[in-house]
């Protein structure tokens, strides 16, 4: 029962923080490749066109197996293929629908296969974030979970490098 009333205190406490709230997904987030051992900090922001952006602030593969580093390769833009996949950006577009509650409209880009996805972002509690990219209809996709990261807990990532 105890466990009951804290999940509920929970998902009442982050519907709250994000409620009208356009700016609560700005900040930076954990974000693991479900398809690969790929994890990345990447850092959301609200750009000059008042939509939200993010970008990649550190990725844990960001040099190949002879320590050269790695470049956006697979992307079809071959303008683009110069850029280091640890600066890449990773969505832009959101635009925040307070009937909704979610950020819509966006795009995310997917590095590792090349490949860009209409997508939307919601606020599962106050430390997490739920993006999900899809072809066509909502229904169809993939979500993934990206996690709230402090400044302190990022600096020592970059100092692994």
């Amino acid at each position: 029962m105890r466990f009951i009333l804290i999940c509920l205190f929970l998902s009442f406490s982050s519907f709250l923080y994000s409620q009208g709230n356009p700016d609560a997904i700005i900040g930076k987030y954990m974000v693991s490749d479900p398809f690969s051992s790929d994890s990345s900090i990447v850092e959301i922001y609200k750009g000059s066109n008042s939509k939200y952006d993010a970008k990649v602030l550190w990725l844990n593969r960001d040099r190949d197996e002879n320590g050269k580093l790695r470049y956006d390769t697979k992307n079809p833009d071959v303008s683009k293929r110069n850029i280091p996949c640890n600066v890449a950006m990773v969505f832009h577009g959101f635009e925040y629908d307070s009937k909704k509650n979610e950020w819509i409209n966006g795009l995310v880009y997917d590095g590792n296969r090349g490949k860009t996805y209409n997508a939307f972002i919601r606020i599962e509690n106050t430390e997490t974030i739920r993006l999900k990219g899809y072809v066509g209809m909502r229904l169809l996709g993939m979500t993934m979970t990206w996690t709230r990261i402090c400044d302190k807990d990022i600096e020592m990532y970059l100092r692994r490098k």
